[in-house]
């Protein structure tokens, strides 16, 4: 009899465990796990951001190397890096940041194959306000990945990004350029999931193979920004790939749309406003031109 006991209890705890098991999957497959191009970045499940504990960075930070071993790193308000100082992100280390933490350059970040994301359980609910890169400041991105911010990289006046084979997701805004903005060049980057991919202000942005998938407006271009554009391919826009108000014409090279998609009902230029105001002066609006379209 106590065998049989025994036995029962095994094949009990047995099922309660399974049970458990499955219902955390479950749970893991609701949550809203960013949809990023997982090639490109590192290897990092979402729920290693369900943490207590890490290396806590606040402040100005001093010339250093984050790595995956003191990882992941939790950014707490606003974290500085400040004039003259390099701070390196190692390959396969993950930055999390809490609720309004942003990190703002006015030396150097060289992040290669890192992920910057937030420190919540359900990340559509709260965001963090992504890195800005300031006077001086250079921001170097390369095979990373950004999530969960209000913008994911912005360049302010006098600011420098190079932006390359890295994925932006669930983003109000994947990058910003701002007026005074020195240089951005932004290659094979993909932005997903959000509310613009581009926000585009001011500065002379170079873009090359830009893909946008399921964002509600591709780019927003106004007043100062003269960006050139060379390959950008477009999946499921809710609203427009380009909404354009600045002078001159704006050509866009080598776009791929989804088959049967006509380009002109998804930009809105100087054809649909002529005329465009900003800090109470009138300006005249250019037009979209594209060059080589593709389905």
């Amino acid at each position: 009899m106590p065998k049989r006991v025994f036995i029962l209890a095994l094949v009990g705890t047995a099922l309660l465990t399974a049970l458990f098991f499955s219902v955390l999957r479950r749970e893991d497959a609701t949550l809203g796990t960013p949809l990023i191009d997982t090639s490109i970045l590192p290897d990092v499940r979402w729920s290693d951001v369900r943490h207590t504990q890490g290396t806590v960075l606040r402040g100005d930070l001093s010339e250093q190397t984050l790595t995956p071993a003191n990882s992941p790193y939790l950014l707490e308000g606003t974290v500085r890096i400040p004039r003259a100082t390099v701070v390196r992100v190692a390959p396969h280390t993950l930055i999390a940041a809490a609720d309004g933490a942003r990190i703002v350059v006015e030396g150097t970040l060289d992040a290669d194959r890192a992920t910057f994301t937030n420190t919540h359980l359900h990340p559509q609910r709260r965001l963090w306000h992504g890195l800005v890169v300031e006077r001086g400041g250079i921001l170097m991105l390369r095979k990373s990945g950004i999530t969960d911010a209000s913008a994911g990289a912005t360049c302010a006046a006098g600011g420098s990004l190079r932006i390359t084979d890295t994925s932006i997701s669930t983003t109000a805004a994947g990058i910003v350029t701002l007026p005074g903005c020195a240089t951005a060049t932004i290659e094979r980057v993909s932005i997903a999931d959000g509310r613009v991919g581009l926000y585009l202000l001011g500065g002379t942005p170079a873009i090359t193979a830009l893909t946008l998938t399921r964002v509600f407006d591709g780019m927003r271009v106004f007043h100062e920004a003269r960006p050139a554009m060379t390959g950008v391919t477009a999946r499921a826009l809710q609203h427009a790939l380009v909404v354009y108000a600045a002078e001159p014409n704006l050509v866009v090279r080598n776009l791929t749309l989804p088959p049967n998609t006509d380009a002109a009902t998804l930009m809105f230029d100087g054809a649909d406003t002529p005329k465009h105001r900003w800090n109470d002066h009138e300006y005249s609006t250019g037009r979209v031109l594209i060059e080589k379209t593709r389905s």
